[in-house]
């Protein structure tokens, strides 16, 4: 139950945080004695003076929006001790955590140049560090085709079904069928088809299966031979 109480709480901090980040994060840098009381609402985050820290560290020093990973891990192991739901956590440790990681490298060197203006960096400290490590090695195309392809191994890796639409992708030609039905007809067999006229169906006559029976009378006796 703690844990699925601290895994919530964290969830709402985080989204909180979205809105309420850039008021709270000059607070949080800079905390005078008795603000973390926050007993005159100088935080403005939903979870308060806790959730805004949480968030900051999470979110801007650590891995971004894909520290939401993080609280629902928390709640799977949660769910799992209270046998609610029977995860297997070390399936899902290892699927979170590479998806956590990946995203915030990946948010971090290409969406967050897009946008600016954020108050934070989508992908975090951690992804801003790590990318810019793996791209003084091999460069920015080297760095996409690195996290392009951890991309597809997780794809994958979750489903099979992955490889073949990759197949398809690769060779295009393959969705084209080898063999097309036509029919060749000449010009005056379509000429005389286009004149017929549309057949009309006639339903069958009455049939009597059982007919009455009927008496023939001879009235003259005598016999030509």
């Amino acid at each position: 139950m703690l844990l699925f109480a601290v895994s919530v709480f964290l969830i709402w901090a985080f989204i909180s945080y979205f809105t309420t980040g850039q008021v709270d994060q000059s607070i949080i840098e800079d905390t005078n004695p008795g603000e973390m009381a926050n007993q005159n609402g100088e935080f403005q985050n939903a979870c308060g003076s806790l959730g805004a820290k949480s968030a900051y560290y999470f979110m801007s020093h650590c891995f971004g929006v894909s520290a939401f990973c993080i609280p629902v891990f928390l709640f799977l192991v949660s769910l799992r001790l209270m046998k609610a739901y029977q995860a297997k956590l070390i399936k899902w440790f290892f699927c979170l955590m590479l998806l956590m990681l990946w995203t915030s490298v990946s948010l971090a060197m290409f969406v967050s140049p897009i946008v600016p203006d954020l108050h934070f960096n989508l992908g975090g400290g951690h992804g801003l560090w790590a990318g810019k490590m793996i791209e003084g090695f091999v460069g920015m195309p080297g760095l996409a085709a690195i996290m392009i392809c951890i991309a597809l191994l997780f794809l994958i890796y979750v489903s099979s079904e992955t490889i073949i639409i990759l197949r398809k992708v690769l060779n295009p030609l393959s969705l084209i069928p080898k063999n097309v039905p036509f029919k060749i007809s000449s010009s005056a067999e379509a000429h005389d088809n286009s004149n017929d006229e549309p057949l009309h169906i006639v339903e069958d006559p009455e049939v009597v299966d059982d007919p009455m029976s009927e008496t023939v009378e001879f009235k003259d006796d005598s016999f030509v031979t």
